[in-house]
């Protein structure tokens, strides 16, 4: 919890930044042990994060599968998202909705529909 605390004071530490990060395919914060320490202390403000930073773009099958890895880590271990509220995964399902229409692959859209069920059952518990 701590490691969240003082990561998030760091200059350019937002989320939109960790998130252009992670999409850069040059750089080397995507699968990477800070981009988990990073993301799975945010939970939803990941989610808001991709709708800031990917508006209005056609997103293309490499960056739908980086996004879904995203989410996915942002929702590995709820209890350690800082903010309560980012707990549940409101903005992330409108997230995954649109990336359902986007994608073509029937993988990507396997792999959404199970995001999308392990989502909608987190928030009813919380």
């Amino acid at each position: 919890m701590l490691t969240c605390a003082l990561q998030a004071q760091a200059l350019d530490n937002s989320p939109e930044a960790d998130l252009r990060d992670a999409l850069n395919p040059k750089s080397d914060f995507y699968g990477g042990g800070t981009m988990d320490k990073r993301v799975s202390c945010m939970g939803d403000a990941v989610a808001v994060a991709i709708t800031k930073v990917v508006a209005g773009e056609s997103l293309d099958a490499s960056t739908i599968g980086r996004l879904l890895v995203i989410l996915q880590t942002a929702f590995s271990a709820p209890q350690i998202v800082k903010n309560e509220t980012d707990r549940t995964p409101r903005t992330a399902l409108f997230i995954l909705n649109s990336l359902d229409h986007q994608t073509s692959s029937p993988e990507q859209k396997r792999q959404i529909a199970q995001f999308r069920e392990e989502f909608k059952r987190r928030a009813v518990e919380q």
